[in-house]
């Protein structure tokens, strides 16, 4: 993900756990029907707040601040 996107080094420590994160979210394949994290907990994960690495974002800021 890093190399792919020209991160600095520095995120190399988000990298890791983001990685593993999403590795338990998804089909692999050895089980093409069930996800890691499926299997321990018994649903399918919620995957709508994952985003594309790389992506462009837009911060929301109230009109109050």
């Amino acid at each position: 993900m890093l190399l792919k996107n020209n991160a600095p080094k520095s995120l190399w420590s988000e990298a890791v756990p983001t990685t593993n994160y999403r590795v338990n979210r998804f089909l692999t394949q050895v089980n093409q029907r069930m996800t890691t994290l499926q299997v321990f907990i018994g649903r399918k994960p919620n995957l709508c707040h994952l985003r594309i690495v790389g992506c462009k974002v837009h911060v929301h800021v109230p009109w109050e601040n």
